[in-house]
């Protein structure tokens, strides 16, 4: 069942990876455009943020309130996964 639930997990993950990658791309296209056509507005911004755990030490990056959010989510999972160690 965890196998399960990881897959998918890291299903989600990829997906998001990916969606996140082609709206940045769509955003560079519409900064590109606004050069040429200076009277356009642009239509988003994007924020984001992130945890890598390399064991117990999370590496946060990113500049938004994303990175915070994802650095309580790593404290959070590294407790469960700690306290489920122990059981």
């Amino acid at each position: 069942m965890l196998e399960i639930i990881g897959m998918i997990l890291i299903l989600i993950g990829a997906i998001l990876l990916i969606k996140g990658m082609r709206e940045k791309m769509e955003i560079e296209t519409i900064e590109f455009h606004q050069k040429e056509y200076p009277f356009s507005k642009p239509s988003k911004k994007i924020e984001g943020g992130g945890v890598v755990l390399i064991g117990p030490i999370p590496i946060v990056f990113g500049n938004s309130k994303y990175a915070v959010f994802a650095l309580i989510l790593a404290i959070i999972l590294f407790a469960i996964t700690f306290i489920m160690f122990w059981i």
